[in-house]
């Protein structure tokens, strides 16, 4: 699957970008559309924006504010989405967990569950493998030995899932 390239970042069919992390804006998540993008640096820009849109209008009015814990705190993870960089965008199922995989009898997989594939940084599929909570702590081990591992880009959107739905 990796094997296959994209020349933009979103959907198969170039429609926005479907994760958690583009479903919490303030108020009628609806009316947001991330993408689809075409590149890894506006990507970026669509997360901190996603970042950004589930802030009240009331929250965003004080951003300037320098001296506040809560923007410098914003600022910084900004900036570190930002600072991922350099990655191939490759076809990605999207959704691999031990509910979407199927092993036959003679030893082939199935994949099931493409609704949320599309063309991702090359980090996406170990970021949406690695973060299916209520698995065994041995499925971690597991994805490593399929995927690639991309633990530091991991951790950076983790933080950010967690901040937008917070």
């Amino acid at each position: 699957m990796r094997d296959i390239t994209g020349n933009f970042i979103g959907g198969l069919d170039e429609s926005p970008c479907r994760d958690g992390i583009f479903e919490a804006g303030f108020g009628d998540y609806t009316r947001y559309n991330y993408g689809a993008y075409l590149s890894e640096e506006t990507f970026n820009e669509g997360i901190v924006q996603a970042l950004r849109d589930r802030l009240s209008p009331k929250t965003l009015a004080g951003e300037n504010d320098t001296e506040s814990t809560f923007f410098n705190s914003e600022y910084i993870l900004y900036q570190t989405v930002r600072g991922l960089k350099g990655h191939k965008i490759v076809f990605t199922h999207g959704d691999l967990h031990p509910s979407n995989i199927i092993v036959k009898d003679d030893g082939t997989v199935v994949l099931l569950d493409w609704g949320l594939s599309g063309f991702w940084p090359e980090y996406w599929e170990f970021y949406r493998a690695m973060f299916s909570p209520g698995w065994r702590a041995s499925w971690d081990r597991m994805v490593e030995m399929f995927i690639p591992p991309y633990y530091v880009e991991y951790s950076v959107i983790k933080r950010v899932f967690g901040v937008v739905w917070n």
